[in-house]
């Protein structure tokens, strides 16, 4: 895939997310130049008001295969390496439901952070 060819899908991954977070009353936004800037640019896509969490995106032909079957049927699929912290796996329907009480409290001003630090 060419330079240009790699940038127009990922500017198209990050708007579709940025789409559907804002379909979740989500106030989210691209990062400048897909989060090179670093710091608060950090990330490719930003939610701020909910503890502000920083996403990247991915969109792989079949290179999900193995994720999505070890998903299966499951709300959640669980990641661990060794001496690493685990990471979560959601398909979108089940994050949706996770985040969509957050919209509320970019409202209300209410600091709910998804961070571990």
């Amino acid at each position: 895939m060419s330079g240009r060819t790699s940038k127009r899908k990922g500017d198209r991954i990050e708007r579709g997310v940025v789409t559907r977070y804002r379909a979740l009353g989500l106030a989210a936004q691209r990062v400048p130049l897909s989060g090179a800037g670093g710091g608060l640019f950090a990330g490719e896509v930003v939610v701020p008001g909910a503890g502000r969490i920083g996403v990247n995106a991915r969109a792989q032909g079949s290179g999900f295969v193995t994720l999505t079957k070890s998903l299966g049927t499951a709300d959640a699929l669980v990641l661990r390496q060794d001496y690493a912290k685990p990471l979560v796996v959601l398909p979108w329907a089940t994050y949706s439901r996770l985040v969509a009480p957050l919209a509320g409290d970019q409202v209300s001003g209410e600091g709910v952070s998804l961070s571990s630090s």
